[in-house]
């Protein structure tokens, strides 16, 4: 009779399941109406896309939109288990979206960094941070290469996490899984530490006057902020200002490397703005147009995070349709700035894109580098300042060289934010 009374608990649970799965199909019974409209692969329940995104095959969360964007093209459904992921690059849709305030919460998709950086915001921080602080010191080097090492690991685990929150695919809960959190608590350490040392480092030589940075501030009022909270902010700045500003940087002197004719306009421009060795203040930065341009080109082909989710917490209507509640928002931004809609020949390398009378023929929501609306990236002012401090410093000692001939050369990865698959080929030499 044991096992009869098995078979009977197996039963019952099998139907519990399955009207559970029916129940949750059900309240979505308006998605999967508003999702008609739209490409996409056919939904199975309770995996969602998994296996069609497995079987087509993708390297990283990057790879996975890319491909999928490429398979069934743009706007598009994507079912992550029962939850539903509409991508899009039309800029019309992603001002509503960015501006709306019931679209202010961040998407599912941002569940699986709440493991890294739980209570904090994922914006950037750099103008929180300041100058003052000094982040070229052996913690911050290895958190650099411990935070790489943590997106290859949970590249795969993003992607194949379904709706009960667990990879399907045992083998990367296994062994990325528990790699990823090993290097998580890595990070936190060197967060930890690197607190430590700069509230010595205060302890000894106080900050006076009105330059003192935000997070100094929160260090020398201990008595205010708990020190865990204060390192879980440091580890949000550290990410935001190392992935995002070098990232950044690095892309930036390669394309710089791949057209010497643009290179020469800038370095004529920062000569005489500038000099060839005269300190650079402030003044001198509105002054530096042309490079302010080819910064923006740059961020345009390579943008910091190259996809912002948003929630949608009540029925909103944007153009001819109600996108209805619960839907994720995913803004394909590298998508965006590469759409032939906005951008005539997408993928060259042209800073005059950003003259005034050309910027005038675009919506402005075709170029969001720092996203858009009330939570775009706080530090977007002084991100764009300190790349042109180090763009102009750089340009006026250094000549630049690249072997590359096109952006299609470079080979992208990410999972919060872009990179080269492989090592970039950019090349300095000195200045006579």
């Amino acid at each position: 009779m044991a096992w009869l009374k098995i078979v009977v608990g197996a039963g019952v649970l099998a139907v519990l399941i399955i009207l559970n799965v029916a129940w949750s199909l059900y309240k979505k019974r308006h998605i999967f109406e508003f999702a008609k409209n739209f490409n996409g692969f056919r939904f199975y329940p309770i995996f969602g896309n998994y296996w069609q995104l497995k079987n087509i095959g993708y390297s990283d969360y990057f790879d996975a939109v890319r491909v999928v964007a490429k398979e069934v093209g743009l706007p598009f459904n994507f079912w992550y288990g029962h939850s539903y992921l509409h991508v899009t690059d039309d800029a019309e849709a992603i001002k509503v979206i960015l501006d709306h305030p019931d679209c202010l919460d961040k998407s599912s998709s941002y569940n699986i960094l709440k493991v890294l950086f739980e209570d904090c915001l994922l914006v950037y921080k750099d103008i929180i941070v300041g100058k003052s602080y000094n982040l070229q010191t052996d913690p911050s080097n290895r958190l650099i290469d411990e935070m790489d090492a943590m997106q290859k690991y949970m590249a795969e685990i993003s992607v194949a996490t379904v709706t009960f929150g667990f990879p399907l695919h045992l083998k990367a809960l296994l062994t990325n899984g528990w790699s990823a959190l090993s290097l998580i608590n890595k990070l936190k350490k060197l967060s930890s530490s690197m607190t430590d040392l700069r509230r010595k480092e205060l302890q000894k030589y106080p900050v006076v006057g009105s330059q003192i940075s935000f997070l100094d501030a929160m260090i020398s009022r201990g008595n205010l902020f708990h020190p865990s909270i204060i390192s879980k902010e440091l580890l949000i700045f550290l990410v935001a200002a190392t992935d995002t500003t070098g990232n950044s940087l690095t892309f930036t002197f390669t394309l710089l490397g791949m057209h010497p004719e643009i290179q020469q306009k800038v370095y004529e421009e920062v000569i005489t703005e500038i000099g060839r060795d005269a300190p650079i203040e402030t003044d001198h930065l509105p002054k530096l147009k042309y490079t302010e341009r080819v910064i923006s080109e740059s961020l345009r082909l390579f943008p910091p995070v190259f996809i912002v989710g948003r929630h949608i917490n009540k029925d909103i209507q944007i153009g001819d349709k109600i996108f209805p509640k619960g839907t994720n928002v995913l803004v394909y931004t590298f998508a965006l700035h590469r759409n032939s809609k906005y951008w005539p020949n997408p993928k060259k390398f042209d800073p005059d894109r950003f003259l005034p009378e050309e910027i005038a023929k675009r919506p402005p929501s075709c170029y969001i580098p720092f996203s858009e609306g009330p939570r775009n990236c706080i530090g977007k002012l002084y991100a764009m300042m300190s790349m042109k401090v180090v763009v102009a410093n750089v340009i006026r000692n250094f000549r630049i060289s690249s072997k590359y001939r096109s952006v299609d050369e470079m080979e992208m990865r990410g999972l919060i934010t872009i990179r080269t698959k492989n090592d970039i080929d950019c090349h300095f030499s000195p200045r006579n």
